[in-house]
């Protein structure tokens, strides 16, 4: 049983240790394409609905349809950040770029997003309810 408690010591000790030497702040970006017209990709984008479950509340501080949304996290202690989303017409296509500018506090929650959940992992998430929507 000590070694079992020992051992778990010790991983807290290499999370936190790991987590604090991770930079604070992180970009992460994804492109796609969708077989769609800048207008429909703006009102999907902007639909209450695409948004996953158990994503922090945000507040919009930058909108020009349909080419550019930024959503800002709000409400939050352990991290802070935003969306920007770029929409750009393409041949018979739309290609949105979503760019994550965030900022993670905790040291825990830090090796959480980089080792265990990755920084593309809700952009990926959001991309491809996205393209259940306009299905290629």
């Amino acid at each position: 049983m000590l070694w079992l408690v020992a051992a778990v010591v010790l991983l807290v000790a290499i999370v936190l240790v790991v987590g604090a030497s991770l930079p604070q702040d992180h970009a992460a970006s994804r492109t796609r394409t969708f077989r769609t017209t800048p207008e429909a990709l703006w009102a999907a984008v902007n639909d209450p609905a695409i948004v996953p479950r158990g994503s922090p509340k945000t507040e919009t501080t930058e909108s020009v349809p349909p080419r550019l949304l930024v959503h800002r996290v709000v409400g939050e202690t352990a991290f802070a950040g935003s969306w920007t989303f770029e929409i750009a017409p393409a041949a018979g296509a739309s290609t949105l770029t979503i760019t994550e500018n965030a900022s993670v506090f905790n040291p825990v929650f830090r090796f959480v997003s980089r080792f265990l959940m990755g920084h593309y992992r809700s952009i990926d998430a959001y991309m491809n309810t996205l393209a259940r929507r306009f299905p290629e």
